[in-house]
């Protein structure tokens, strides 16, 4: 029988039980973690930290199945964010092909920002204006779009790991 979600154990055996089609939650060492792909990436992130005896560990990574997005992009994302500096924006990574800077249609406030959600985005950038802190850290990295799974994490890490040789 197929699962939308899997439940595994990671042993010292490997990794036990059936995967599901959408994302998998696995127990290991360190917590509970969840482990999504789709045509873009591939991530394996605890979402709840912890101490399981008997269990291996299981290292948490994060894969643009499609090479590294080029730093040239995050210049250019920085000069259009900083170009409206009291207007919130939104901006969508792509992949068709090669990576691209989309900026969906939108409807932007001071306070707030609605767009257009576009297929083929690998990641998503959303500014703030004047001080106001982020909902959700600083970016949202989409793992799966059918399912609406998403892993939040900080801006510097993807384009950190992304500007490296």
């Amino acid at each position: 029988m197929t699962r939308p979600v899997g439940y595994l154990i990671n042993s010292s055996a490997g990794i036990e039980g059936e995967p599901g089609v959408f994302y998998d939650y696995i127990l290991a060492s360190g917590g509970i973690y969840l482990r999504a792909q789709n045509q873009f990436l591939a991530a394996t992130v605890c979402i709840t930290p912890g101490e399981i005896r008997g269990l291996a560990p299981l290292k948490e990574d994060i894969e643009l199945l499609h090479g590294k997005i080029p730093l040239y992009l995050l210049s250019l994302a920085l000069s259009i964010l900083i170009a409206k500096p009291d207007t919130e924006q939104y901006l969508a990574i792509t992949w068709e092909g090669d990576y691209k800077l989309k900026i969906p249609a939108q409807q932007a406030t001071a306070v707030s920002v609605t767009y257009e959600t576009l297929l083929d985005t690998v990641l998503e950038l959303h500014s703030h204006t004047g001080g106001i802190p982020a909902h959700f850290i600083t970016l949202v990295l989409s793992i799966i779009k059918t399912s609406r799974a998403f892993v939040y994490t900080r801006l510097w890490l993807i384009w950190v790991t992304s500007a490296r040789p």
